[in-house]
């Protein structure tokens, strides 16, 4: 695909909020092998071509938090975001037909994707196979390092760059939930017994309710 290289640059920006939280060491996780471009020799090679495409897909609140980014990075970085906000299995999809098709060179250079897709995308060979996450400086602070080779415990092998973390809480009301469950086993006889009183994010809208 095109702009390979370009890729990296935009990924920083991704980093921020998981990023200079902890100093963590990656002993016991196996890097990249081979030598690897260096941070500095990665946006002088992004610069040279100029511009990045990142296809993003989220909520509302996520596409603000992105639009808020971009000027940011292409203040710092001189290189251009072109910026497509859609649905993440039509940029899979794209990405398939285009690799069907035999075509070698595309416009997206950037997919903003979860583990699921990520793992299809990864297994149909349509990933750019490269542990870019270990060559973002502010990767190495992220609080997990795990992270840096698996998400939702699928193996990324580096290509995956961690740009959130989320926890699965529940809520309650005290008032009418004397004695909530403390265990999986619990939440599911509680849930059968309460129809209609339970509900979590669906899956295939929202990270949380895969994570659940």
């Amino acid at each position: 695909m095109k702009g390979k290289v370009v890729i990296f640059v935009v990924l920083i920006a991704l980093l921020v909020s998981l990023t200079a939280l902890a100093d963590t060491s990656t002993t016991g996780l196996t890097g990249p092998q081979g030598p690897i471009p260096s941070w500095d020799t990665v946006v002088q090679m992004a610069k040279q071509e100029g511009s990045v495409s990142w296809y993003a897909y989220g909520a509302e609140y996520d596409k603000l938090y992105f639009d808020s980014l971009i000027p940011k990075f292409e203040k710092q970085y001189g290189i251009k975001v072109n910026f497509i906000f859609g649905d993440w299995y039509a940029f899979l999809q794209k990405l398939l037909a285009e690799q069907k098709a035999g075509q070698t060179v595309g416009d997206m250079d950037l997919v903003f994707t979860w583990s699921i897709p990520f793992n299809d995308a990864w297994n149909a060979g349509v990933v750019w196979k490269y542990p870019w996450s270990y060559v973002i400086p502010n990767a190495r602070n992220i609080v997990d390092p795990y992270l840096l080779q698996y998400t939702d415990m699928i193996p990324t092998n580096g290509a995956f760059v961690p740009f959130i973390w989320w926890q699965v809480a529940f809520l309650y009301n005290k008032q009418m939930v004397k004695n909530p469950p403390q265990s999986w086993d619990d939440l599911m006889a509680w849930v059968k017994a309460n129809p209609g009183k339970f509900t979590y994010c669906d899956p295939n809208a929202g990270g949380s309710g895969h994570t659940f």
